[in-house]
Parts: C-alpha cells; sequence; structure tokens
C-alpha cells in the first residue's frame, strides 16, 4: 500500500522519467496473468486469456503496475470459483485490452469516480470469498 501511494506521489510530481519501449501486449499480459494465476486459484478463480499479438510503446513498469493491480481488484471483488477474463485486440488500427470479471461490479453512480486517486466505492462492499 505505502509502495503504491508513493508511486501515485511520484506520477503526480512527474519525480520520474518513462522509459518508453516497444512490448508485444499479448506476451506481458500473459505474464502479467502468470504472476496472478497463484492469488486467483486460492479462491477457485480461474483467468481466461484470449490475447492477440499487438506491439505498443509504452513504460513496462508502468503498464505491469497498472494491468496487475485491475486483476488483482479483479480477484479481491470477484465470486469464489468466478472468472476473470484478459481480452486483448486491434480493431480499425488501435489496440484494445480488456479486463472483465464475474465480480460484483462498480455501481453506476461511482464509475465516473474511479479514475480518482485513492477513491473507493464503499469499504463494506466485499467479495464473497473473503
Amino acid at each position: 500500500m505505502v509502495e503504491n501511494i508513493l508511486s501515485l506521489s511520484r506520477v503526480e510530481k512527474y519525480d520520474f522519467e518513462f522509459k518508453r519501449e516497444k512490448i508485444n501486449t499479448k506476451k506481458l499480459l500473459k505474464d502479467i496473468g502468470l504472476r496472478m494465476e497463484g492469488k486467483a486459484s486460492k479462491f477457485g478463480i480461474k483467468i481466461i486469456e484470449n490475447l492477440q499479438d499487438a506491439y505498443i510503446f509504452i513504460d513496462v513498469e508502468s503498464f505491469m503496475h497498472i494491468f496487475i493491480n485491475l486483476i488483482d481488484n479483479a480477484i479481491k471483488y470477484n465470486v469464489r470459483n468466478g472468472q476473470i477474463y484478459i481480452r486483448s485486440y486491434t480493431k480499425e488500427d488501435k489496440n484494445h485490452i480488456q479486463i472483465e470479471d464475474t465480480g460484483i461490479g462498480i455501481p453506476k453512480e461511482h464509475r465516473e469516480k474511479i479514475f480518482e486517486p485513492f477513491y473507493t466505492v464503499d469499504k463494506n462492499r466485499r467479495s464473497s470469498h473473503t
């Protein structure tokens, strides 16, 4: 948690440099899926991937941080024996990445706020597996 706060503080203060490099999103997302598989399996959650090769210029560390956090939340707020779908594809020369789960979801009235730093919908909302 402290590391996440420090990372966000660095981003907000521009106290770091992006190291952009060309990466294959399929390879990186597959690696992230493998890293998170152990935690997911503790709750009977299955990670299902449908990934296409796509290349983007990105800071790898930031990409990893973002998608590990998304999948970690998909695990935390999922149902026991649920699924997490990781999809990547190219459409009309644009790369798309989708993370979807069978969890409790985010109420419509809170969706516009999810990009605010440290925003939490409700601390009492938990998945059925915790």
